[in-house]
């Protein structure tokens, strides 16, 4: 593990503790969702379009500047693709700059165009149904390839890629996939349910 990251897991864990002992709560880690806009239509989704309105900006560190000074230690910037947001590297920047520990979850394919933007990401986090066929079914024709090319540069770029499969009931039973396509990829994998799908 590499120094920075253990302090800030260790910051992380003071201010959990310090919330649990004072009882003054303080939103340590956050989702931020800058933009509901995307660069892919998959089938699954109930949010993302390719018009929806988008934060400024200018108010998007504004709330960063917020959220570090309310004790916020980690932001994680979600979408839609928050790689279709023109200020995401300046977000992404002035997030590491106020000491917050910045992730990400992306579809990958933006990923080799703007690696320069995300030096100060401590991991990407690519989502990923299963199987190329899998995957291109709800996402679209070479999201699976793309997105891998992601995972790769950034790989090489000497960033953190975990791969995320979000499990529904058309997919779920893929995970050992993702599982050992993270494995072969030096990546981390992450698994999470989608709400209301596995039942």
């Amino acid at each position: 593990m590499r120094m920075a990251e253990l302090e800030q897991g260790l910051r992380l864990t003071r201010g959990i503790l310090k919330a649990r002992i004072r009882g003054h709560f303080t939103p340590l880690l956050v989702n931020l969702e800058t933009t509901h806009r995307c660069n892919l239509h998959c089938s699954f989704c109930d949010k993302a379009s390719p018009t929806a309105p988008q934060m400024e900006t200018e108010d998007a560190l504004r709330l960063i500047g917020d959220l570090a000074g309310a004790g916020t230690m980690s932001v994680c910037f979600d979408g839609g693709e928050p790689l279709v947001h023109p200020g995401m590297g300046r977000m992404v920047n002035a997030a590491a700059k106020a000491g917050l520990r910045v992730a990400m979850s992306t579809n990958g394919i933006l990923l080799p165009d703007r690696l320069d933007e995300l030096r100060s990401v401590s991991v990407l986090k690519i989502s990923l149904d299963g199987p190329e066929q899998i995957h291109n079914q709800g996402r679209g024709p070479q999201a699976f390839s793309k997105a891998l090319a992601g995972a790769e540069a950034a790989r090489r770029a000497g960033l953190k890629v975990a791969l995320r499969m979000t499990l529904a009931s058309h997919h779920a039973s893929h995970w050992p996939f993702v599982l050992d396509l993270a494995e072969s990829l030096g990546a981390v994998a992450l698994f999470q349910p989608a709400i209301g799908s596995l039942m």
